[in-house]
């Protein structure tokens, strides 16, 4: 590994990795809105570091030039040698500013340079992963549901595969593995896709009044919140949360989130 033998050349090192990163999106195929919409992502975040690079490059080469300035001028030219020291303090106040912004990247802590690098290539690997999801079968949703309800049949997978599919390739749920795992926590929440509605009466969901924990501080937010939808969410805060994930008002109209596309 080649240490960089100047703070210019270590930004300039990061702007090379950017364009390597570029090239890999660039080769993500066109694919559909979804693939489309995590690419615009990706590739605003990739313009967004590139620019933040580039200015930083824009103040260390100012940096170096007022330094190699300073280092000529005579320190009997006290006037100049003041007027070059207040340049740099400027300058180097701008770029510890700039710093600053540059912690959003990698998860909040002061993390940038080869991390953001690493965490762009994590981005571009989601693309790609979208790209190329390979989704399941309605015979395969049937294989597993139908031995949980006897009664589920294969037009009923036929109905319900399109949208788990969906939230599968959306959520990264993309290998045997995970998928395995996310259909049987479905299969148990759901009793085989027979409901969306966790079973019981409103006065078995009253248990869950007062329930700070999930968010339940209202009256009546104990059944107005009870387990609903794939993997049963309960309570207000809960519901807030998948709400804002999905771009839905669960909250407000709870009752949506039964319904199977959600």
């Amino acid at each position: 590994m080649t240490i960089p033998t100047s703070p210019a050349e270590s930004i300039r090192q990061q702007l090379g990795r950017l364009d390597q990163a570029q090239t890999e999106l660039d080769g993500v195929p066109t694919g559909d809105t979804l693939t489309e919409s995590f690419r615009e992502k990706t590739q605003q975040r990739l313009n967004d570091r590139r620019a933040l690079l580039n200015n930083e490059l824009s103040l260390q080469n100012d940096l170096d030039q007022l330094q190699a300035r300073l280092r000529e001028t005579p320190a009997t030219d006290k006037q100049t040698v003041a007027e070059l020291k207040k340049s740099i303090a400027e300058k180097q106040k701008a770029k510890a500013n700039l710093l600053k912004s540059q912690r959003s990247f990698g998860g909040g802590r002061r993390q940038f340079g080869d991390v953001c690098i690493a965490c762009m290539s994590k981005e571009i690997q989601r693309v790609k992963d979208v790209a190329n999801y390979q989704p399941i079968s309605a015979q395969q949703l049937y294989d597993v549901m139908h031995q949980r309800n006897p009664q589920f049949t294969l037009a009923d997978a036929e109905r319900h595969v399109g949208p788990l599919n969906d939230a599968m390739r959306e959520f990264a749920i993309n290998t045997p593995q995970r998928q395995a795992a996310f259909l049987s926590q479905v299969a148990v929440e759901t009793d085989g896709l027979r409901t969306f509605n966790e079973y019981g009466s409103n006065r078995y969901f009253a248990r869950y009044n007062n329930r700070r924990d999930l968010g339940n501080t209202e009256p009546g937010d104990g059944p107005r919140f009870h387990g609903r939808g794939a993997i049963q969410t309960t309570g207000r805060a809960n519901y807030r949360r998948v709400g804002q994930a999905l771009g839905v008002d669960f909250e407000n109209s709870p009752e949506l989130l039964a319904e199977p596309e959600h």
